[in-house]
């Protein structure tokens, strides 16, 4: 039997279609362990420690300005160090913006894993000549905002950058939870 172009191309692109493009980024199930949709959607969780689910029954929320200086490379470093540490199967990711950041602002909600505020933090970090402005969020909200991070804000923030000592001392191996958010809220060591 003699395939026509058209039916071979058919064919070819359902049988690429089958493989994942990212099989290292598959979670234990087999499931994609990235997930990236256009708009969030919330649900109730069942548990008073994580109140909202989100697409695809993730916990966790990342929320990114696209306005920001090589985001999208920077979300791919932050992809593969969220694989690596087996959190990446909790997040879904989202873009907002485009507006352009004279700083970083990073909200964090106090239930995000520690593992996945520090990853946050330390790849945003590194952009050179740009302050990073932390926040965190206690209450929800509409949003969930406990439980997402937010990365550069839309509007300007009036609250100082980071500190150098408070960002290395935010990033230190294996800080807990409490910890962690108690210094990411003292911002009297900040210039």
């Amino acid at each position: 039997m003699k395939l026509r172009p058209a039916t071979a191309l058919f064919v070819t692109f359902a049988i690429a279609s089958c493989i994942p493009l990212h099989s290292s980024l598959a979670g234990d199930d087999g499931t994609p362990a990235f997930r990236e949709v256009e708009q969030i959607t919330r649900t109730s969780g069942g548990d008073s420690n994580l109140p909202r689910r989100f697409n695809f029954g993730r916990p966790f929320v990342v929320s990114l300005n696209s306005g920001i200086p090589e985001v999208k490379a920077i979300r791919k470093e932050l992809v593969g160090i969220l694989n690596q540490s087996r959190i990446l199967e909790q997040v879904v990711f989202e873009w907002f913006g485009p507006s352009k950041v004279e700083s970083i602002q990073i909200g964090i909600g106090n239930r995000v894993p520690v593992g996945l505020a520090q990853s946050v933090l330390r790849v945003f970090s590194r952009q050179k000549g740009i302050p990073i402005i932390l926040d965190i969020a206690d209450t929800d909200g509409d949003f969930g905002d406990t439980q997402r991070v937010y990365v550069g804000g839309l509007v300007k923030s009036r609250t100082k950058p980071l500190s150098k000592e408070r960002l290395e001392a935010l990033l230190k191996d294996g800080i807990e939870q409490r910890e962690f958010f108690r210094i990411a809220k003292d911002r009297s060591k900040d210039d």
